[in-house]
């Protein structure tokens, strides 16, 4: 099978051909992104697709996991009006709450007096500070950032450490 736009081939798992894609978030997760998966002749070679996202944060009195699992199941429901095929999501930390990616990989680290340090010490600080024009806070990133930044400085990014702990 040729290569899926926006996916890259993972591997084989139990004879089925693994394919992940990163659609950079839920803003992307619309109209625009299924046209362009249903308009692929490689989508019909498909028959699995598993939706994996972050529930990273809310919006309009919505939690970022409600806010998410409904922008999937919209998306799932136009997908099987097309093409029956299996579908499934898992939201990030846990499939129930808000969070993200980073907070499995923080709970994963083994350094847990730096983890503890950051954030007891370090990420309340940085909240206090009114000077510093910080305006959107991920605190889950942040604090990732900075375990990452202390285990190895320069390959501080999820990607590295997510290859490293599978």
């Amino acid at each position: 099978m040729k290569e899926i736009k926006q996916f890259t081939f993972l591997g084989k798992v139990n004879n089925n051909n693994i394919y992940i894609g990163n659609i950079s978030g839920v803003k992307n997760l619309n109209s625009v992104y299924l046209t362009e998966l249903i308009e692929n002749s490689q989508f019909y070679k498909l028959d699995k697709i598993l939706f994996i996202m972050d529930a990273d944060y809310g919006e309009n009195n919505e939690s970022g996991f409600t806010r998410m699992e409904k922008s999937i199941t919209d998306i799932i429901k136009k997908i099987q009006e097309i093409k029956n095929i299996k579908t499934a999501y898992f939201i990030s930390p846990n499939n129930r709450d808000d969070g993200m990616i980073e907070n499995l990989l923080i709970e994963a680290m083994k350094c847990k007096k730096i983890k503890e340090y950051i954030k007891e010490e370090v990420v309340p600080k940085i909240r206090k500070m009114e000077d510093c024009e910080i305006t959107k806070f991920s605190e889950s990133k942040s604090i990732f950032m900075m375990i990452a930044a202390t285990q190895s400085p320069m390959k501080g990014n999820a990607q590295f450490f997510y290859n490293r702990l599978l």
